[in-house]
């Protein structure tokens, strides 16, 4: 799941889904979005094309957090 606020990263960990924080987007305090401990944090929209092609499903599958 891609997220902006910390309730995206915290509705990733409750369904076990892996989450990546974007930090331009609307949250506030990115101390909160990075106490939410998301698996992959980025700075542009670039770095998400990144991640994606350069770990396999399996890959992803292991930053699995559930709560």
């Amino acid at each position: 799941m891609v997220g902006d606020r910390i309730y995206d990263i915290n509705g990733a960990r409750a369904n076990c889904i892996p989450s990546l924080a974007v930090m331009y987007g609307y949250e506030e305090d990115e101390k909160d979005l990075l106490a939410a401990e998301p698996a992959f944090i980025v700075e542009n929209p670039y770095q998400i094309l990144d991640i994606i092609s350069h770990h396999s499903v399996n890959e992803l599958a292991d930053y699995n957090l559930c709560a």
